[in-house]
Parts: C-alpha cells; sequence; structure tokens
C-alpha cells in the first residue's frame, strides 16, 4: 500500500479545515471500498481524514416529520433502529442486505451512497488492468464493457440509494 497520512479531527470544523488544506485528500469511515481500491492501485490518497470520532454525523432521527440519517451511521445501526424498522422498512430491508454482517457492522450510508463504481475490469489489482489495456474509466481508451462506447459503462454499486428515493 502506498504511504499516507492518517488523520482524525473531532469535529466538524476540523474536517473542514483539514479537507481544505490538503489536496488529495479522502474521508474515511468503514472503508470497506477504498481500503480495497488503495490495495489494488485504483486510489493513492495523500491524507485519510478519519471521520468515524464526529457525533454530529453519525445518528438517526426525526426532524419535522423527516428521517435524517448521518453519513456516519454503520449499515448495521440504519438496518437495527426500531424507528426505521416502524416507520422506513424499505430503508431498513436495503441496509439488512448489504453483504454480510461483519461487513455491515464497519460500512457507513456515507460510504454506501459515495463508493467507486464496480467493473469486473477496473477492479482488479495493477497488474491485471495493465495485461488488459486499461478501461476508460482508468488510464485506458476502451470501456470493456460496451467495446466501441465514448464512456464508462461501470454501475453503481450503492445500495441504499434505490430506497432512499
Amino acid at each position: 500500500m502506498p504511504d499516507f497520512k492518517y488523520l482524525r479531527p473531532g469535529s466538524i470544523a476540523e474536517v473542514a479545515q483539514m479537507f481544505g488544506s490538503r489536496a488529495g485528500s479522502r474521508f474515511i469511515a468503514g472503508g470497506t471500498d477504498l481500503i480495497a481500491n488503495i490495495r489494488r492501485g485504483l486510489a493513492a490518497p495523500g491524507t485519510l481524514i478519519d471521520i468515524t470520532g464526529i457525533r454530529d454525523i453519525a445518528g438517526i432521527h426525526l426532524d419535522s416529520g423527516q428521517l435524517v440519517i448521518g453519513a456516519g451511521v454503520t449499515l448495521t445501526d440504519l438496518a437495527d433502529n426500531e424507528r426505521v424498522v416502524a416507520d422506513f422498512p424499505v430503508i431498513a430491508a436495503a441496509a439488512s442486505a448489504v453483504a454480510g454482517p461483519t461487513h455491515r457492522n464497519v460500512a457507513t450510508v456515507g460510504g454506501n451512497l459515495c463508493q467507486d463504481t464496480r467493473c469486473v475490469y477496473y477492479n482488479q489489482s495493477q497488474w491485471w488492468r495493465d495485461s488488459n489495456d486499461g478501461c476508460l474509466k482508468y488510464e485506458g481508451s476502451i470501456c470493456h464493457v460496451a467495446p466501441g462506447g465514448d464512456r464508462c459503462w461501470a454501475a453503481f454499486c450503492g445500495d441504499l440509494a434505490p430506497a432512499l428515493l
């Protein structure tokens, strides 16, 4: 894995300051997608800003009858929240259907909604990508999913977005 700085702010104000002053920074909470992409050579952030300690983004509550879900809420907490299960069962079902329980215990709502696209050609090791002429998403000139196309057709893979619409 490449070297990077690791920062753990204690407030949203600190997050904004750290992110604004460090080009190439990436947020991390669960890290289930980002760490895999760093290992594959698909991401090389100079700084990881760990937002798991920011309490303001880890809650679930109603505000004027609308459900407010913080980006730092784990998928397990969302799936098991009594209010969500009772009043928003589609959201609870979507969160409980993601991966396995170990993954859901660390994966966050923000990460699920902001994760990178998945593609059988893109989400591979550097060696594998180098031996297959790259792709439009990463240093290549072809989309292996739709050869002859002029854009990347990798699919968005977040599980919660449809349920939140």
